[in-house]
Parts: structure tokens; sequence; C-alpha cells
């Protein structure tokens, strides 16, 4: 898997170098923004390769964190049905245009516009931070968004609109109404905010990025697309892997080499290999 992401990245980069027929000259500014971006997708890789190779390592601990995720996602959906029918109840004029807001952050129009945003306003501005936050965005949610599609499909559980309870699941599905478990809004809206809160690191900001995704989770149980357990998968899932990425990204490496990093736990000891290109 990771050689075959690896190929694709060079095919990419390697595309980009490609002349088209006209013999323009390319300028200073064309050459620097290509070195930019490939030096920005190595290190992506290279955070990818990482966040992998973390989520193997740890597993004496990451026992006891599935465990929690597990047990916190299965106390809550017993509850389901009884939230469900109590979020039913309270549909407002003022809530509907508030989850219409809300749902705007959770859609792949966010997930794709915000890393944009920040990349694109960081090398024009020529400030790296800023930058950086669109590559630590694209890069939390490429991985975000691709676990949860899995556990979607396999999981296949009904959405709530179908009347048929909350413990209705049909595995490996692939229609939109059987892939309520977990939430693509949810965890677009957590990954987004974790990666920003932790980037601006300022309380204030943090309470508005949270709320803000809080909300996001909330419309998707009005609207009736989601249970409430969904929401609570996601907005972990999103915590996890934003909070991860962005401290990468704090004390990620640079350069061009090939290294080896040492791992052992009960089972086994070994290198995984990191490349750098």
């Amino acid at each position: 898997m990771k050689y075959l992401f690896l190929l694709f990245l060079i095919n990419v980069l390697n595309l980009a170098q490609v002349k088209t027929h006209y013999n323009f000259e390319k300028t200073e500014s064309e050459f620097e923004l290509k070195q930019i971006i490939k030096n920005d997708l190595n290190v992506a890789v290279d955070d990818f390769f990482e966040f992998t190779s973390k989520a193997s390592i740890d597993q004496s601990n990451d026992v006891l964190r599935y465990a929690f995720v597990l047990g916190t996602v299965g106390f809550f959906i017993p509850q389901d049905e009884s939230i469900r029918y109590k979020v039913s109840k309270n549909h407002t004029k003022t809530m509907n245009s508030i989850s219409d807001i809300a749902e705007l952050y959770g859609t792949d129009e966010s997930a794709m516009l915000c890393p944009v945003l920040f990349y694109t306003a960081g090398y024009f501005t020529e400030n790296d931070e800023l930058r950086k936050t669109g590559r630590l965005l694209f890069e939390s949610l490429f991985i975000s968004k691709t676990i949860v599609q899995f556990m979607k499909m396999a999981f296949g559980r009904t959405r709530p609109y179908l009347q048929k309870g909350a413990y209705e699941f049909s595995p490996m599905q692939f229609t939109n109404p059987f892939n309520s478990f977990p939430s693509g809004h949810t965890v677009i809206a957590f990954t987004i905010s974790s990666v920003l809160a932790a980037r601006l690191d300022n309380s204030l900001a943090s309470i508005g990025l949270f709320s803000l995704a809080g909300l996001t989770a909330y419309q998707r149980i009005y609207s009736d697309n989601h249970w409430f357990s969904d929401t609570a998968m996601s907005a972990i899932i999103g915590f996890a892997v934003g909070n991860t990425i962005a401290n990468l990204g704090e004390n990620g490496n640079e350069g061009n080499n090939i290294s080896l990093i040492p791992y052992s736990d009960f089972n086994s000891t070994g290198f995984n290999l990191l490349i750098h290109f």
C-alpha cells in the first residue's frame, strides 16, 4: 500500500515535469512554486508513513485507546433512538438556519476548499506557516475521510430516516442509505477544527472551532441523517487524526533521505522504512 501511494505521487511529479508543445521559458517563480509543491508532497508522504507507523507500533497503548473508543460508542448506541426522538421534537426556524450553516462546514467542498485556501494564501503572502497549515489540513482530511469511508462500507449501518432502528447493520454496503456509521460530515468538521486549533494554540479560537464542529455533528442528527453514536465515532476519529498530524507537523523531519525507524513490541522487533525524496 505504501509503495503504491509513493508510485502515485512520483508519477504526479513526473507528469508535472512534462514539457508542452509551447516553448515557453520557465520563469523563476514557476520553478520556485514547483519546488515548494514537490517538497510539500515529500513531507506529506513522510507524515503519512509516520502516522501509520505510530498507529501500528504503539500496540500496548492502542489497546487501551481502542477499548475506550469502543466503550464510548457502544455506550451511546442504546441511547440513539431516544436521542433521535428528542432532537426531532425540537425543530425551530432559528435552528433550521443554524443547521444549514453547520452542514456547510462538514461538506466535501469545505474539505477541498480549506486546505487550498490556506495553502495558496500562504504561498502568495510568503507565509510558510500558513502554507504549512494548508498541507496539514490536506493530510489530515485525506486520512480521516479514508478511514471513515472504509468503516461506512464495512459496517453498512442504516440511516435513521429508513425507520429500521439503531441496530440494523448490513455489512459491505456501498449505497448512501446504508452508510450511516460513522458520519462523513462530522469527521470533516472535527478534523479541520482539530488542525486549526492545534496550529492557532488559542483557547478562545479552540472553543469557537470545536463549537462549530459540534454544531455540525448536531446537524447530522437534526437532519435525521445520522445516529448520535455515528457522530461520536467521527468526532473521535477527526480529533485523533487532526491532532496527531498537526503534532507531526510541529516535530516532523525535513530533508531528502531514506531512514529506518526502529521499533519493538511484545511480539517482534524490527524497522519501519521511511522514504524522503
